[in-house]
This record gives C-alpha cells, sequence and structure tokens, in this order.
C-alpha cells in the first residue's frame, strides 16, 4: 500500500516526512483499527527518507516476505519536481481495535 499526501497545503499532513527514520513510529487511525507502523531502512539500499523521481513506481512494490507500506510526497517542498519516500513495516503486536484503544485525541 501506498499513501502520497501534501508537504506544503491542505493540512501539510507530511510536512516533516523528512525528519522521520528507522525506529520513528506511525499510527494510521481508521474507524475500527489503529494500524501501528514503524519507519525501517528501505530496499535498494537507500537511507530512510529518500528522495527519487516522480516517475519511480518501484517505491511501492513489496519484498517477499514483508508487510511494507510506502508514504511518498513533494520534494522540495513547495515543488512537485521530486518525491520523497518514506518506508514502513506493520507493527502487529502494537495494532489493534480502536474499541480496546480508545478515541483518537
Amino acid at each position: 500500500m501506498g499513501i502520497a499526501d501534501h508537504r506544503t497545503t491542505f493540512g501539510r499532513p507530511f510536512n516533516h516526512l523528512d525528519e522521520l527514520g528507522p525506529g520513528d513510529q506511525v499510527l494510521l487511525y481508521t474507524p475500527t483499527k489503529i494500524y501501528h507502523y514503524v519507519a525501517v531502512k528501505p530496499f535498494a539500499g537507500h537511507a530512510n527518507s529518500w528522495v527519487t523521481t516522480p516517475k519511480d513506481i518501484s517505491v511501492i512494490e513489496n519484498l517477499p516476505g514483508q508487510h511494507a507500506r510506502t508514504l511518498t510526497t513533494c520534494n522540495p517542498k513547495g515543488s512537485a519536481r521530486q518525491r520523497l519516500v518514506l518506508r514502513l513495516e506493520l507493527d502487529p503486536t502494537l495494532t489493534g481495535d480502536v474499541r480496546k484503544h480508545g478515541p483518537v485525541r
């Protein structure tokens, strides 16, 4: 799964994506579950996060045995010239039912 969002407009949800790296946590809230992800070292020898071209669709590939997810946004801030990419791995031990974890605050 890949999620793309804005860095400088529409609430700037990915404004600080470039500050995340291996071990940092990302929570994805849905109406029924809270998914807990951890930033991991990406494939292809890149440091996490890394910059690529807008046409590089390899960033959304899953490697065998992984449950990786990709976050991507524009780079540099305010430009669509490049894409900033961050890879995440699901932590099933911390993922759970919203009723168990409580509402989003």
